[in-house]
């Protein structure tokens, strides 16, 4: 058993075989005038079927040609071609329709060729060595022909079929299927196609619901003007080499400077001298100023030049070399950043937009957000910062740095009363008291004159300086505290002096007063401080810091990726609203139903019968015949609700793939070109899954990366719960229930030995097949048996051949014998000789042999022609054959094709008795699609080509018309070019 836990891209397992990695290429000739292979290569037919069905890295080296029994000389030239086609690996013809005559079956004229012949595709009921039992319906013929071809489609299937009928005679069999069908109506599909179209195309709503992928969110917060060196995932751009953070630095560190020199003045004059610049040690107060004005021009020279770098350079157009010039004198370094590079960005709008579309959010809300991303993404520049500059560090800031304000007078009228109380106080116990007022107003006097010199003094100090204090202060506090003293003595002396414990206590008070200026002086220092406001400078400069840091990541170094950024959203955004504008004019309805997938202007399937362009039957509640049964069908039915949801998946993935099949260079194009590849693209990837839906049904894996979860559960669903499946794999090829796709007449030409078949059983490896029945197809199962011919019912026609030159040597004697008929019995396995008509492929397009009919009678056959002399070969590469064809090989492009030789001798009639000879070419049927499908063809339009396949958008050239042989051929176009 198979394990079912992964699946591939166009099975369901994880196992890739031939299954998910080939298709079936069908050349259907029915209804089709012989046309000559020239006009179109079989590499054209190859490379448009891939093409259209989505898969254009498929191996299409297996071809199934269905041709009409009665015309298959007229065919044979181009099955001869079609053998030696290089691109060609396994050739299978099906015959379709009765003999024309009661004789031997005429196959083609190639060995090698498996034959598969459905002599009357409504069949009856037999198994060999029984006589035959109901015949079908005259409409059961289409779909018993339509299942058939569905089976042969499957390319396991289709080597399992070729190699069997190469074990048998004349390698040639008729097929009995019993088939099972995991089909719905069109109209179910239709149905579901409608409401998921619409869902998507609906107008913007509140979104999906789901959260935001990680990568979208990091990528929103990068470039939306607030990113940060760690969501950068880069280091500072600042250089601390460049002016701005020069400036910075020295007006920190002068602002410390006269932040500690002020600090030690207030300890004046306790405090300690510092060296001077020029020499010397001096009081502190001598150093403030210094330090003030240096820290004020060092902050004015950072803001005043983060404001101009921030009104002149702004960077809402990238930035150029110029500006780089700029941003490194001033000391920003512009790095790239990874993380914002373009192909980071798309790879974050891409897992948005996959994850919206897997949530199955309407097309206009992903357009609507990726517009508001593009609208937050691109830069501002830095000109609407400047004002902040002003905000954060006005001029009034620095400016009272470089000039500070007047030091407050400390000795002022309202101290002047502590001088005389501290020293009167200190000289009331006399005769002790003597000695205290000295004391006191010693250490006023001492302070104060202390005290004046160490003041802030910008420069030396002169008489006009305003902020110089008047020594007449001094004068008159010294005066109060003589005066003061002396009051004190006399009042001890001459009132009696107060005991010892009230003097005492009286005398430390008079002490503590007369320190009073240095308790005012230290006031002072504070209120000066304070007045000069350098906490805010201090901060100013962070923030002028983090400004700069800010406004140089978002506004200059991410300026060009942002910008990018913004283009890119706003693309996709463009190519949504195309997505949406094509789900709406698609959109199938009751009125306009299937016809999502046509492109304008599509040409038919290639391989494909136009006769056949309604296809079969999609079998979802009635219509069984004999050999088809649709109870697969009527299950899937009755789940429409499940398929609705995998065609709602299916066409958020298809835009899903349109979205993301191309780069972050969608930015550089205009929107009308985004809008009009994204409406082709989707086009043709609808159109590519409408075939799909058509061919291999709404269980198999469209041609696109798709969640297979919910297919999976549905096909497990109905396949396992299935009975008739169970029957079908316990089913012999003497099954009674196999349709022999022939009549009772024709079964004289076939062995009727019991248990003489073989049969080909496949069933869908996603219901637990074996290794050797299962197969990549979810949308059918099935029993094929195959019944030889006797070994006299059939003979392969003879090869055409040219004359021997009589002049030219005779060819060798192991030259093969002509083709003829295979003994009877299995073939034995294992490598066989290639067969002449096999070797044909240096025949590139040799004259049109007369009419044969496709039967010989047995009575009074014609005589056939001689065969070749001993030593002469039969095949057309005998040694007077160039080397090189004139006819171009079947992949070369049409417009290199040239007639071929004439053989003049071909088997047959006189040549005077025959029609004028036309030559025969290889029919391009327009394929078996719905009627929606099939819409008259156009010519393609010259262009360049990639690959020299044929159009998308109209027919093959020479489908259905002659070329002439030199007529100039335009270069054909590939509309496969992508939008991404």
């Amino acid at each position: 058993m198979t394990d079912g836990t992964r699946y591939g891209g166009f099975g369901m397992d994880a196992t890739r075989d031939i299954d998910e990695d080939a298709l079936v290429v069908l050349v259907d000739l029915r209804g089709q005038p012989a046309q000559e292979l020239d006009a179109t290569t079989i590499g054209a037919i190859q490379r448009e079927y891939a093409s259209r069905l989505g898969r254009r890295g498929a191996d299409t080296g297996r071809v199934l040609v269905v041709a009409e029994t009665a015309r298959l000389a007229e065919h044979r030239q181009l099955l001869v071609r079609l053998a030696g086609g290089s691109s060609v690996s396994e050739l299978l013809l099906l015959a379709v329709g009765p003999q024309p005559g009661g004789g031997r079956l005429l196959l083609p004229p190639i060995a090698e060729l498996p034959v598969l012949w459905a002599g009357d595709v409504r069949g009856f009921r037999w198994t060999p060595g029984l006589p035959g039992r109901a015949l079908g319906a005259d409409e059961d013929g289409p779909v018993n022909l339509a299942g058939l071809l569905d089976a042969l489609a499957i390319p396991s299937v289709f080597s399992r079929v070729r190699e069997i009928l190469r074990s048998c005679n004349h390698q040639a069999a008729t097929p009995a299927i019993h088939l099972l069908l995991g089909r719905v109506d069109r109209a179910v599909l239709d149905e579901a196609a409608g409401h998921a179209f619409g869902h998507f195309a609906q107008d913007a709503g509140g979104g999906s619901g789901a959260p935001l992928p990680d990568e979208a969110v990091k990528i929103d917060h990068l470039l939306a003007g607030a990113a940060t060196p760690e969501a950068a995932g880069i280091g500072s751009v600042i250089d601390p080499r460049g002016l701005l953070p020069q400036a910075a630095v020295e007006a920190r560190r002068h602002l410390a400077e006269a932040g500690a020199l002020i600090a030690a003045l207030r300890e004046e004059p306790f405090a300690r001298k510092r060296p001077a610049p020029g020499g010397g040690l001096v009081p502190v107060g001598e150093l403030v100023c210094g330090e003030l004005a240096q820290a004020g021009s060092q902050l004015g020279t950072l803001a005043r030049g983060l404001a101009g770098a921030l009104d002149g350079i702004g960077g809402q157009d990238g930035i150029d070399a110029r500006q780089r010039h700029a941003l490194a004198t001033l000391g920003v370094t512009v790095v790239p950043v990874p993380a914002a590079e373009a192909g980071e960005v798309r790879a974050a709008l891409r897992r948005q937009t996959d994850v919206s579309l897997t949530a199955r959010e309407p097309l206009g809300g992903i357009a609507q957000r990726l517009r508001a991303l593009a609208g937050r993404a691109t830069p501002a520049g830095s000109g609407p910062y400047a004002h902040r500059v002003s905000e954060i560090c006005p001029d009034q800031l620095f400016e009272t740095l470089t000039n500070p304000p007047v030091f407050p007078v400390w000795l002022n009228l309202g101290i002047l009363p502590s001088a005389f109380v501290g020293a009167f106080l200190a000289g009331l116990r006399f005769p002790w008291g003597v000695l205290g007022a000295a004391v006191a107003v010693a250490i006023t006097v001492w302070l104060t004159a202390a005290l004046y010199r160490r003041r802030p003094i910008p420069h030396p100090k002169t008489s006009p300086d305003p902020r110089d204090m008047s020594r007449g202060q001094l004068v008159w506090y010294w005066l109060l505290a003589l005066a003061g003293g002396l009051a004190g003595v006399a009042v001890g002396a001459g009132g009696g002096s107060p005991g010892w414990p009230v003097a005492v206590p009286l005398l430390l008070v008079g002490w503590v007063l007369s320190g009073a200026p240095w308790l005012w002086w230290r006031w002072s220092v504070s209120t000066w401080r304070r007045t000069l406001r350098l906490d805010a400078a201090e901060r100013a400069i962070v923030e002028l810091g983090e400004l700069l840091r800010m406004v140089a990541l978002n506004e200059w170094v991410l300026a060009d990726q942002r910008l990018g950024a913004a283009r890119l959203a706003s693309a996709l955004a463009t190519a949504v609203d195309a997505a949406a504008a094509t789900l709406a004019e698609l959109r199938p309805t009751p009125v306009h139903p299937g016809g999502f997938g046509q492109p304008t202007g599509a040409g038919a399937m290639p391989g494909r019968n136009p006769a056949s362009a309604s296809g079969p039957p999609a079998g979802g509640t009635g219509g069984e015949t004999l050999g088809v049964s649709r109870l697969i069908g009527q299950q899937l039915h009755a789940n429409r609700g499940a398929l609705a949801e995998i065609v709602t998946d299916d066409v958020g993935a298809a835009i899903r793939t349109v979205l993301n099949a191309r780069g972050e260079e969608i930015a550089r194009e205009r929107g009308d070109d985004i809008a009009r590849d994204v409406r082709e693209t989707l086009r043709r990837h609808l159109a590519a899954y409408h075939e799909h839906l058509e061919r291999r049904g709404p269980l198999a894996g469209p041609p696109f990366e798709v969640d297979p979860r919910r297919r999976t559960e549905l096909a497990r669903k109905v396949w396992l719960g299935s009975t008739e499946l169970t029957r079908l794999r316990q089913a012999t090829g003497s099954h009674p229930n196999l349709l022999q796709l022939t009549n009772e007449e024709d079964l004289q030409l076939l062995d009727q030995s019991p248990d003489a078949a073989l049969f080909v059983r496949f069933v869908p490896r996603i219901a637990d097949a074996t290794r050797d029945e299962g197969t990549g197809s979810p949308a059918i199962a099935g029993l094929i048996r195959l019944t030889q011919l006797n070994p006299d019912s059939a003979r392969r026609a003879e090869p055409p051949t040219r004359p021997a030159d009589e002049s030219s040597p005779p060819p060798p004697a192991s030259a093969p014998p002509p083709a003829g008929p295979r003994p009877a019995g299995p073939r034995p396995a294992g490598p066989r000789p290639a067969a002449p008509s096999v070797a044909a492929p240096s025949v590139a397009a040799p004259s049109p042999a007369p009419a044969e009919p496709a039967f010989i009678p047995e009575p009074a056959a014609p005589a056939a022609p001689a065969a070749p002399a001993p030593g002469e070969s039969a095949t057309a590469g005998s040694p007077d054959l160039p080397e090189q064809p004139a006819g171009p090989k079947d992949d070369e492009s049409p417009a290199h094709a040239q007639p071929a030789p004439v053989a003049a001798d071909e088997p047959g009639p006189d040549a005077a008795t025959l029609p004028a000879a036309v030559p025969p070419t290889v029919s391009l049927p327009t394929g078996a699609l719905p009627t929606a499908m099939s819409k008259p063809t156009r010519a393609p339009e010259p262009a360049g080509d990639d690959d020299g396949g044929p159009t998308l958008a109209g027919p093959l050239p020479a489908a259905h018309r002659p070329v002439p042989p030199t007529a100039p051929r335009p270069a054909q176009r590939d509309d496969e070019s992508e939008l991404w």
